[in-house]
Formats: structure tokens, sequence, C-alpha cells
């Protein structure tokens, strides 16, 4: 999956015109590092987030396989039936990983201003 995202973000960035410099320095990552992720795709959630912010897509237009829709051509951004069953159970690895790292960090805030975290709701 992970060649499939990288090659999905590339699709994005030159069907948006964007060159690869710029869209690494708006991340706020080195140029070989956006480029090892055009190839090889990215694990972090905050660098996904951050490179769908610069292209100006949502993120899930990441995990379309379909060669039919791409976000330029998507009217609706409610509009996910592009999208197979993969690709919505990698969204939802995806959610979960970014639901986590929020906790992590909503508690680690509360932390450092010496609060009582917040207990997660159940089902999370």
């Amino acid at each position: 999956m992970n060649k499939e995202l990288g090659n999905r973000i590339r699709q994005i960035r030159i069907g948006k015109n964007f060159n690869p410099k710029d869209v690494a320095d708006a991340v706020g990552i080195l140029d070989t590092s956006y480029s090892k992720i055009e190839r090889e795709g990215t694990n972090s959630v905050a660098t996904l987030l951050k490179i769908a912010e610069v292209l100006q897509v949502e993120p899930a237009v990441f995990f379309s396989v379909s060669n039919h829709s791409t976000p330029t051509t998507i009217k609706n951004k409610n509009d996910y039936s592009f999208a197979t069953k993969h690709d919505i159970y990698e969204l939802g690895l995806l959610i979960r990983k970014l639901s986590k790292e929020l906790i992590e960090f909503r508690d680690e805030v509360n932390l450092k201003l010496n609060t009582k975290p917040t207990p997660p709701k159940k089902g999370m």
C-alpha cells in the first residue's frame, strides 16, 4: 500500500502543477525526504496531513485507486464511491493512528500544564 500511496501523492501533485521542492518546503521536510515519500509512501500521519493541506485535497483522496476519479474531477468532497474496501480499511487504520497520536498529544499537554487528563470515551 505504501508505494501506491506514494504514487497517488505524485499523481495529485503533478495534476495540481506543484513542483516537488515547493511541496517539500511547505511541508517542512527536505527535498530528498519528500522524494522518498513519493517513491515509498509514508507511515507518518502528520506528514500525510501536511501534504494533503499543501496540495489542497482531503487526505482520503490519497487512498483512491480508480483512474477515472481524481481529486480534480470529484465535485462533492463527500463522494467516496471511488474508494475500494481496501482503501476504506487503510483509511480506518490511518484514522485510528491519528486518534491515538492526538490522545497522546493531549495527555502530554495536560501533563505539562499539570492538569488531570480527560479519560477517553468508550469505544476509542
